[in-house]
């Protein structure tokens, strides 16, 4: 079976986000679709059992979507029991000069939160077990740098810390917060979850007139204009985007 079996038209107003959005990403992007005509990349979805689908990555490129007035967006529906799927988090760059000291010592120091870089050392702040008090914490910390600017986000601390900068590396959710997180509607500050999903669909460069309504015939006929140019590479790649 082809992998663009997994590619979905699905409703966005089906979607269920674990997520805060970052107005100002919103913003770009948005401009980026219009700019471009086309949804670049599918977001990645896990259907739950009342039909609705939980968003894993895309949130976004979702919300953009969403404002301009599409119905519909393109989604690969992933499997979250798949024991390649990874429960990873980012780091996010924050300017030197916000003080953070206030957030170094949390009510309840019961498990590691977050790690903070800055001048050549490393602290690791703890925060609540309870899932709602720590998920509160990163609320309190994150709204301090990134209402107004668009929050830079890296996939792991970087080997040398750029001047003028702090780094905050979230400790990732394990397998039961995050499915708790799932069930209980949890809505976490923007940029702490990152996952690991291998077989991913990229490039698709999908047009946003089948966005507007579901045309199932249309759609099927331009997934299969993909397959004579879908490429599977198995070696570590490097993309600019």
């Amino acid at each position: 079976m082809s992998i663009l079996k997994v590619l979905e038209l699905i409703p966005v107003d089906r979607l269920k986000f674990h997520e805060e959005g970052d107005s100002q990403r919103i913003k770009r992007i948005m401009q980026e679709i219009q700019r471009d005509g086309v949804l670049k990349n599918p977001i990645m979805v896990s259907e739950l059992q009342n039909g609705d689908y939980f968003l894993l990555d895309g949130l976004h490129r979702s919300l953009a979507i969403k404002e301009l007035g599409f119905k519909y967006i393109l989604a690969q529906k992933v499997e979250l029991t798949q024991p390649q799927v990874k429960l990873l988090s980012w780091t996010h760059q924050v300017p030197d000069h916000i003080n953070l000291k206030p957030y170094l010592i949390s009510g309840k120091s019961e498990v590691p939160c977050f790690t903070l870089a800055r001048s050549g050392q490393e602290i690791t702040v703890y925060g609540p077990k309870d899932i709602h008090e720590r998920v509160e914490f990163m609320h309190q910390l994150t709204t301090n740098y990134y209402k107004d600017n668009e929050l830079l986000r890296l996939p792991e601390l970087p080997d040398f810390l750029a001047p003028g900068s702090q780094y905050v590396s979230f400790i990732p959710f394990n397998k039961n917060e995050f499915d708790e997180i799932i069930l209980k509607n949890i809505v976490t500050p923007p940029g702490i979850t990152r996952l690991l999903i291998p077989g991913r669909i990229l490039n698709l460069q999908f047009p946003l007139t089948l966005l507007e309504e579901e045309r199932y015939n249309e759609f099927q006929h331009h997934l299969s204009a993909y397959q004579p140019r879908l490429r599977k590479y198995t070696e570590e790649v490097y993309m600019v985007e």
